[in-house]
C-alpha cells in the first residue's frame, strides 16, 4: 500500500485558559520571528501563531465561546491539543487514513481555506493529530477564510 504523501511537521497547537499571559512567556524564553493573531468563529477560538526563527510554529488557542474546543479544555486542561501535519495530496492522505480504519474525525474541506481531517486521539496514543493542505497558496504565518486575521 502506497504510503500517504505527508510534507511535513506543521505545527504544534497549545491549548490555554489565557492566551495573552501564556504568550507573553513564550516571547520572554523563546526567539520569535513573527506572529499572527485572529479568531475562528466557527470553533469559538482566538488563535495566535508564534513562528520560531528556524520555522516551527507554535499555535496557542482559547475558547472565546461554546463549542468543541471548550469541552477539550473543560475535560482536559490546558496542554497539548494537537500535532499538525501538512499533506502533499489530501486526498491521498485521507484515504491511506480510511483504508487503515483509522477513526478520521472533523473532515472539513474548506475551512479557512485549509482542507483537513483529524485522526482521533484513541487511535494516535492519546494525541489529537491534524493533517492538512492549504486551498490556496498561503499567505506565510496567516491563517484565512472564515478566521479572522489580526495579523501584528
Amino acid at each position: 500500500m502506497k504510503q500517504p504523501s505527508i510534507l511535513s511537521f506543521h505545527h504544534v497547537g497549545v491549548l490555554v485558559r489565557d492566551i495573552d499571559t501564556v504568550a507573553d512567556r513564550y516571547r520572554t524564553l523563546l526567539a520569535i520571528a513573527s506572529e499572527s493573531s485572529g479568531y475562528d468563529r466557527k470553533l469559538g477560538i482566538r488563535w495566535l501563531w508564534l513562528t520560531l526563527i528556524n520555522r516551527p510554529i507554535v499555535e496557542f488557542i482559547s475558547p472565546v465561546g461554546n463549542g468543541p474546543v471548550r469541552t477539550w479544555l473543560e475535560t482536559h486542561g490546558e496542554g497539548l491539543h494537537h500535532i499538525s501535519f501538512e499533506a502533499i495530496d489530501f486526498d491521498l492522505a485521507l484515504q491511506h487514513m480510511h483504508q487503515l480504519q483509522a477513526t478520521v474525525i472533523g473532515l472539513d474541506r474548506d475551512h479557512g481555506g485549509w482542507s483537513e481531517f483529524f485522526l482521533s486521539p484513541g487511535d494516535m496514543g492519546g494525541v489529537l493529530i491534524q493533517v492538512g493542505r492549504a486551498n490556496r497558496d498561503p499567505v506565510p504565518g496567516r491563517r484565512g477564510g472564515d478566521r479572522t486575521d489580526a495579523s501584528h
